[in-house]
């Protein structure tokens, strides 16, 4: 999912942020893919969320923007997907008007002031890409800027993703409680009563000899057995 919030819709996009951040970060814990981006025209700092991350604005005098940036590690498949080549210095006017800070953010495209542009992080068992770009149209050089964009997309759909220690240790501690639970409810239990396990049923040898007895009891006072003559 890429959720986009630049431009003249920069305060709407931090409202939308602030009323639905704890939703957000709900989905992507249980595995989403999501994008937050916005070059701003109005407004000022935005929470993104995810431990910390912030968009960070500079009006009016656009000193967080930047005009030329350049890959951090130029092996990352953004600049390497499946889309073609893209370089790994690419300019605009302006290639982004902010950048991104906190939240554990590893930086994938950095200005020309070391800041980051586009940072990526684990969040639960999902991933986040935050960025402060502007649309690809304002960059260059073309068409390897354009590539890039179609190679954010991909890698945010197919990077793969290691859950977080505290995820791993949560779910761990999860398994072993359930297993406690159960155990301690068996024991509480008892063991099985054996009496209730009996069958009502009588067995066969006890019903052979209550026949023989009623038959002595019958011959000892001369009653016989109704039937057909021999």
């Amino acid at each position: 999912m890429w959720l986009e919030g630049g431009d003249a819709t920069a305060n709407t996009f931090n409202s939308f942020l602030s009323s639905n951040r704890s939703a957000i970060e709900t989905w992507v814990s249980s595995g989403g893919r999501l994008i937050l981006n916005a070059a701003p025209n109005e407004g000022g700092n935005i929470n993104y969320g995810f431990g910390g991350i912030t968009l960070n604005f500079s009006p009016p005098t656009y000193s967080s923007a930047s005009s030329d940036v350049h890959a951090v590690d130029s092996t990352n498949p953004v600049f390497n997907g499946p889309n073609g080549a893209t370089g790994t210095s690419f300019s605009g006017n302006s290639f982004s008007h902010a950048y991104v800070t906190g939240g554990g953010l590893a930086s994938i495209i950095d200005d020309d002031q070391n800041r980051s542009v586009l940072g990526n992080v684990t969040y639960g068992g999902g991933l986040v890409l935050a960025g402060g770009m502007t649309t690809d149209n304002f960059h260059y050089p073309s068409p390897g800027a354009q590539n890039l964009s179609s190679n954010i997309l991909n890698y945010a759909d197919t990077q793969a993703v290691v859950p977080e220690p505290c995820s791993v240790a949560l779910l761990a501690a999860g398994l072993v409680g359930t297993g406690v639970a159960a155990y301690r409810r068996r024991k509480s239990a008892g063991p099985p009563d054996s009496r209730a396990d009996r069958s009502p049923i009588r067995s066969p040898r006890i019903g052979i000899r209550s026949a023989v007895r009623q038959a002595a009891a019958h011959r000892r006072i001369g009653v016989s057995a109704v039937g057909p003559p021999p």
